[in-house]
């Protein structure tokens, strides 16, 4: 039986000892998806691997289980995507009716569309074990002003609008609107066009 996706959140370059972590629960699936660049140090040129989201990993699991409380504790993990607090320790879940005190988490976490993971997973498996992405462009996109609006033009996110928060060299903090809350995620700048308004 497979189980949904959710997002986990890490402490900041923790993503990789929190996937093999996480790897080692019997009941948790990990996608840790990474990208392949290339770097310029002096004359030396060298590959180097990078998460594709920095600070996020997904699991799957099941949420009616207390996995996810194992990887709440797991150390470097920040929290999971959609509880509304960290506590430690999960809710328990007895059919659709959660019961709660102060040292539970009230709402589960949310679940990754499954077109994202497969398509993650395709791209991954297609790059060798890391998404392909592209290194130069002919036509570099502009800097981009905080509170711009950007739609995401190809990637996991394909599809979706937010606004811009930072734009740093190779990618952009965007505020994406994501099942439904707003998540301040990192895209690579060449995934990123300017929204045109109706007018336009």
């Amino acid at each position: 039986m497979s189980f949904p996706w959710f997002v986990v959140q890490t402490r900041a370059g923790q993503e990789r000892a929190v996937s093999r972590a996480i790897e080692q629960i019997e009941t948790v699936d990990v996608f840790f998806p990474t990208i392949r660049r290339t770097i310029h140090t002096g004359r030396r040129v060298e590959a180097v691997i990078r998460p594709l989201f920095p600070l996020y990993l997904f699991a799957a699991f099941d949420v009616r289980a207390n996995s996810w409380g194992q990887i709440l504790r797991t150390v470097g993990v920040h929290t999971i995507l959609g509880i509304n607090r960290r506590p430690g320790f999960p809710v328990t879940f007895l059919g659709e009716k959660p019961i709660a005190n102060g040292r539970y988490s009230e709402t589960p976490p949310i679940p990754v569309p499954d077109y994202v993971i497969t398509a993650l997973q395709s791209a991954a498996e297609l790059g060798g074990g890391h998404i392909p992405i592209m290194e130069k462009f002919d036509e570099p996109l502009r800097r981009l002003a905080p509170d711009e609006r950007v739609r995401v033009i190809e990637g996991p996110f394909d599809g979706f609008s937010g606004l811009v928060d930072r734009d740093q060299k190779t990618r952009v903090w965007v505020l994406l609107d994501i099942l439904g809350k707003e998540r301040r995620t990192l895209v690579p700048r060449e995934a990123l066009a300017p929204e045109l308004s109706a007018a336009q």
